[in-house]
């Protein structure tokens, strides 16, 4: 399967997803994200990390947060998370499956759109079939939005289920600077 065939939906695609989102919504999992600050000279200066649980409701993903650079969170961290994930939970149950309920966010297949992919390939990972490709931003696509804008300076590599096609890994990072409000985010 070519990763360009991955974005075509399909009746069979769309009633599959939506099996999916019902299902997911019985799962939770563990996300770990490391943030590395490098300087001019590509040398990391700073390296922060997360750790979150995710799930999903009305088939929205919810994060918490429950790690910080390795450590748990103070009771005041937790309470101000928990306060958090009700609002995120709330605002969930009332946007529709499909729709984002927050409009800073990127999807997987939009985020596709806004790149150019290459290397295609089958690799195993947990003794599953999964197609992996590179991807890098592509300079010229219309994009709408901050996170959309950002997404065009992002590459990495892309892990996808090849029975599921689900998304198993995604690896991406900034390759240039870009604003953010009145600042530059690195």
């Amino acid at each position: 399967m070519h990763p360009s065939q991955m974005c075509n939906a399909d009746e069979a695609g769309g009633e599959r997803q939506h099996k999916l989102d019902e299902t997911r919504e019985n799962y939770t999992y563990r996300q770990a994200i490391v943030t590395q600050e490098l300087d001019k000279n590509g040398k990391v200066k700073k390296t922060e990390s997360e750790e979150r649980e995710v799930f999903f409701v009305n088939s929205h993903e919810i994060q918490r947060k429950v790690k910080k650079n390795g450590k748990e969170l103070s009771t005041d961290d937790q309470k101000k998370e928990q306060d958090h994930v009700m609002k995120e939970i709330e605002k969930a149950q009332k946007t529709p499956p499909g729709q984002s309920p927050d409009h800073d966010t990127v999807s997987v297949s939009r985020l596709l759109s806004i790149m150019k992919v290459s290397n295609p390939r089958r690799e195993q990972m947990d003794n599953r079939s999964v197609i992996t490709f590179d991807f890098t931003g592509d300079p010229h696509a219309k994009t709408h939005g901050i996170a959309e804008n950002a997404s065009k300076k992002l590459s990495g590599t892309l892990w996808v289920d090849e029975k599921d096609r689900e998304v198993r890994r995604m690896i991406a990072r900034f390759d240039d600077n870009f604003r953010l409000g009145f600042g530059l985010f690195l």
